[in-house]
């Protein structure tokens, strides 16, 4: 599941080294409904072994997996929002591009128009299937049914702050080396550049509370699937970071060079 703006563009390029092309499907319009996923003939459905993208909990249904197995990475909600405000913003072809480009009160005029509900609570949302409830109406059920969810469907649950440590749990799990990546689609740096009034900080603040709390019981997840290997993940996590960075380092260097 790719909680949009919570490393699911870097992690889809692991993904898409670990299943062969014939395994995988990568869906999209998750608030139009993945429609993609209906022009998928029957033959190609029952080949899937991974499907990824932005995707609400319950849409193995759609590929007939009787015995779903999920992994995702969150991100603290505030950061979360500000990151997909700014990508909207620099993206012509995103389906809110027109309506926010265009309100000049930013984030506190999107919050008027109750048309972004990707701005209240969305990972609740995701994970308790509740992608259309009208805006504003995400409460404590929906926070305790995406704990549920978290806790009985998730095999690997994974947090920001330990990207790089879900990607080498995620190789181990399927017994696959760790492959080269790069953080891909980063706008974090140029996100913080916008200004935000403490009305748009509380705003942010107030309608990602259960997003919150349900962030806060992720982290305490990947603590417990963690456990006593933390230890050796550290370790792992930290030689194949120093790795990829010298990877990454030399071609930037070779590119510049011309």
């Amino acid at each position: 599941m790719h909680i949009p703006k919570a490393g699911g563009i870097t992690v889809h390029s692991v993904l898409e080294k670990i299943y062969p092309e014939n395994k995988r499907i990568a869906t999209k319009g998750m608030w139009q409904g993945n429609k993609d996923l209906e022009k998928i003939s029957e033959q190609r459905r029952q080949a899937v072994e991974c499907l990824y993208g932005h995707l609400p909990f319950g849409i193995h249904d759609r590929i007939m997996c009787a015995h779903p197995s999920y992994s995702g990475v969150f991100r603290e909600p505030v950061s979360r929002v500000k990151s997909a405000y700014f990508n909207i913003l620099n993206d012509s072809t995103h389906f809110l591009y027109s309506n926010f480009i265009n309100n000049t009160k930013g984030i506190s005029g999107i919050h008027e128009t109750k048309q972004w509900k990707g701005l209240d609570n969305c990972q609740v949302r995701m994970l308790s299937n509740t992608l259309h409830l009208p805006y504003g109406e995400i409460g404590e059920a929906h926070l305790e049914q995406a704990k549920l969810v978290l806790t009985k469907h998730f095999t690997l649950v994974g947090t920001m702050p330990n990207i790089d440590m879900f990607i080498v749990r995620l190789c181990r799990y399927h017994n696959f080396p760790t492959p080269k990546y790069r953080i891909l689609h980063r706008s974090g740096k140029a996100s913080a550049t916008i200004k935000y009034s403490e009305t748009d900080e509380s705003i942010i603040t107030e309608m990602n509370r259960w997003d919150k709390a349900l962030y806060e019981f992720a982290i305490e997840l990947e603590q417990v699937q963690i456990g006593n290997q933390m230890s050796e993940l550290l370790k792992l996590t930290a030689a194949y970071r120093e790795n990829t960075d010298w990877l990454w380092n030399i071609k930037s260097l070779l590119s510049k060079r011309g």
